[in-house]
């Protein structure tokens, strides 16, 4: 899925939960982003399906850039806002051969 609408946000990797799956065959997986500035925010972003190894490339506190989009959803009478990872997470430091990008598996031939 590409999104629609895209935004992009840098800060530091805090936390990696494990996988969830439901009996639906659904299975999604969440990561913390603590924001680097005066008052620091730390920000859930989901991964789903395929996408779900896209962060394990990434180490604890390693700087990152992530590429998500808003999504809304309603279910039984309640309203949940989800940050959905939608094409890359890249470090925006330098590893040597220039920032790293993460591309669901559709996009690994494709030049960028």
């Amino acid at each position: 899925m590409l999104c629609a609408v895209q935004f992009d946000m840098e800060g530091t990797l805090i936390k990696v939960m494990k996988p969830q799956s439901f009996p639906s065959g659904f299975v999604k997986r969440e990561f913390v982003v603590r924001t680097d500035e005066m008052y620091p925010q730390e920000i859930v972003f989901q991964l789903f399906k395929d996408k779900i190894s896209l962060i394990d490339e990434f180490e604890m506190n390693e700087q990152l850039k992530v590429s998500f989009n808003i999504r809304g959803s309603q279910w039984e009478g309640r309203f949940f806002t989800n940050l959905q990872v939608c094409s890359n997470i890249h470090s925006p430091l330098d590893r040597g051969d220039g920032p790293q990008t993460l591309l669901p598996s559709r996009f690994a031939d494709q030049e960028l």
